[in-house]
């Protein structure tokens, strides 16, 4: 409980109605953007996709209402995170929303020290979190951490994002953008036809092979990310991700993008878009990276999608998204995390991870 009224409370996702959820989410995220667009949209197809996977965690979830009304949200995803070859079991803090007529009152923080507790008598080993600078989601993280004894780590700032416009006049319903950054995208907009023979869209049998694939961002970073075959396996599956692959001259799986659809919202639109969720291209020489990339532009675009985007972090290279047509868009992200008994690395070489 806390003051004013409002109940802040653990719930089980079980006996939850998601549609309830993901209205208040998308609620409070359009409202953010409403004067400016870009932002982000939930229906139940997102919400099941974030929050339902195999091995999710029913009872990571904190609410808060007044009056039994839903006003407050903050999900929970379990995740088991590679800290220097070391495994801890680690929660992610996701779409914490809460109804714009009842913000500034403190329940935000509220909602992550239920969480945080929740996690710890749980037994997970911490958590890790990306946070926008302008929302101020760092700052009431800081506040839990200071409430709870607890110390943050900051592991890497994302400088920007990568963004490629398929449709620019679907993605200006829903995001507004300068004249010349109009006239710059249009130019860029047309996909081209991959040149390689080797891009195709993946199968049911890969899954087993880009299971494989992700376990070298184990080796090639200092935090990643442990992929869990059966959640992956179900992600791929689900029929709002576009995933491409790149076959060897064995005509084995080498690489594999992979993207899920979203909806971009803004001025009381909604666009399907694509967030860029996994990328795997490092073993692959620069134009056929480049060819994988243009297959998965080619694929989101035939899905109707306006555009894919994602937060550049450090763990491959943007080479080949900037041969196909991506350009960088100014945003920052901070990702932190917080450890309940051993200590992190400060600064750590590399961080895979993923948006969901």
């Amino acid at each position: 409980m806390t003051g004013a009224g409002y109940r802040v409370e653990q719930f089980s996702l079980s006996q939850a109605e998601p549609a309830a959820l993901a209205r208040l989410i998308s609620e409070v995220f359009e409202h953010h953007g409403k004067d400016t667009g870009g932002s982000i949209a939930f229906d139940d197809a997102t919400f099941r996709l974030i929050f339902s996977a195999p091995g999710a965690d029913p009872e990571l979830f904190v609410r808060v209402t007044e009056g039994g009304e839903l006003v407050g949200f903050l999900g929970g995803i379990p995740r088991v995170v590679s800290v220097r070859g070391a495994e801890r079991r680690m929660v992610v803090p996701a779409w914490a929303s809460v109804h714009h007529a009842h913000q500034r009152r403190g329940l935000a923080l509220e909602m992550g020290s239920a969480l945080l507790r929740i996690a710890r008598e749980r037994g997970y080993d911490g958590g890790v979190a990306m946070f926008e600078p302008e929302a101020h989601g760092i700052d009431t993280a800081r506040s839990v951490m200071r409430r709870e004894g607890l110390a943050l780590s900051e592991w890497c700032r994302v400088k920007h994002f990568l963004i490629r416009i398929l449709d620019v006049d679907a993605a200006l319903r829903a995001a507004s953008l300068g004249r010349i950054e109009r006239l710059a995208l249009g130019a860029l907009e047309r996909a081209p036809e991959p040149e390689s023979r080797r891009v195709r869209l993946l199968r049911a049998d890969d899954h087993g092979r880009v299971f494989e694939l992700c376990r070298d961002h184990l080796a090639r970073n200092d935090v990643a990310m442990v992929r869990e075959r059966d959640e992956l396996s179900w992600y791929l599956s689900q029929p709002d991700v576009v995933t491409v692959v790149h076959e060897d001259d064995r005509g084995e799986v080498d690489g594999f993008l992979s993207a899920w659809r979203m909806l971009l919202a803004g001025f009381g639109n909604r666009v399907p878009f694509g967030w860029l969720d996994l990328v795997h291209v490092h073993r692959l020489p620069g134009r056929e990276a480049r060819d994988l990339t243009r297959g998965l532009c080619l694929h989101a675009g035939r899905r109707g999608w306006a555009g894919l985007q994602m937060p550049h972090l450090p763990y491959f290279g943007a080479t080949p998204l900037w041969r196909a047509r991506f350009v960088p868009y100014p945003k920052q992200l901070i990702v932190a995390a917080v450890s309940f008994d051993a200590p992190l690395p400060p600064r750590p070489r590399g961080v895979y991870l993923d948006w969901r």
